[in-house]
This record gives C-alpha cells, structure tokens and sequence, in this order.
C-alpha cells in the first residue's frame, strides 16, 4: 500500500500529488482556506454583534419589546395615513374649499391641453420635415 502511494504521488496521480506538485493547484487551495477563515471570522464578529443586543438588526431580532414597539408604531402609521386621506376628502368636499380644489384642477388639464398642443406642433414639423422620423406620443418629454 505504501508503495502504491508512493507511486501515484510521484507519477502525479490524486488530490495530494497535485498538491504537493501543482503550483497553480496548490496556490487555489491555499486561497480558498483564506478566503475560507476570513468568512469564517466575519460571521464570527457578525454572531458576536447579534448576541450583544446592540444595533436595530440585533434588537429587531433578539427583543420582543421592540418588536412590539415597531408593530405598533406600523399600526399608528396605518391609522394615521388612513385618516388624513379622509380628512382630505372631506376637504375637498367642504363648500369653503372646493373652489381651491376646482381651480387647481382646471389648472392641471390646462397643463396637458398644451402639452397636447405643443406634441401637435412638433409633429407637424416633422410631417413637414422629415418624414423617416417617428411621430411623438403624450408620454415623450417636451422641451
């Protein structure tokens, strides 16, 4: 048995012959087992941090009351949200406001008539122009 190992190591046969004889093998493998221990070392500090109860990871995790805390900070955000919409609503309903929110919205389809105006002129001079050129549609920028 020894001599048969002996053999196949030195005729370059197995994983330790190209160990021992494979530079570029030998430089893989050792860079491997550092990459290795560095990863290694890495979740080491990272497990470390997590058990030291520090940081928001580390509390959103390992502490039910925060947990807690954040659920219902969540909830109040939701409640929240949801009654400003209807405040918003009603405002927009109320007979002191709604003149306001008329004008802003005449304003805003006064804004896409002459966007619409202005991609009707563009693509006039093109028609005029060049034609191998494409038409311009509403959702194209206009300069």
């Amino acid at each position: 048995n020894l001599a048969q190992f002996s053999y196949k190591v030195n005729n370059g046969d197995g994983a330790l012959s190209k160990m021992i004889s494979d530079e570029q093998f030998s430089s893989t493998l050792q860079s491997t087992l550092v990459n290795l221990q560095n990863s290694s070392n890495e979740f080491a500090k990272f497990t470390e941090s997590m058990n030291s109860g520090k940081g928001a990871l580390s509390k959103l995790v390992t502490d039910e009351k925060f947990g807690k805390t954040l659920d219902s900070t969540m909830m109040n955000l939701k409640t929240g949200t949801k009654g400003l919409n209807e405040t918003i609503d009603a405002a927009q309903n109320s007979i002191l406001l709604k003149g306001y929110f008329k004008k802003k919205e005449k304003a805003a389809k006064q804004v896409e008539i002459k966007k619409a105006n202005a991609l009707k002129k563009k693509n006039a001079t093109i028609i005029k122009g060049d034609s191998t050129k494409r038409f311009l549609t509403p959702k194209d920028s206009i300069q």
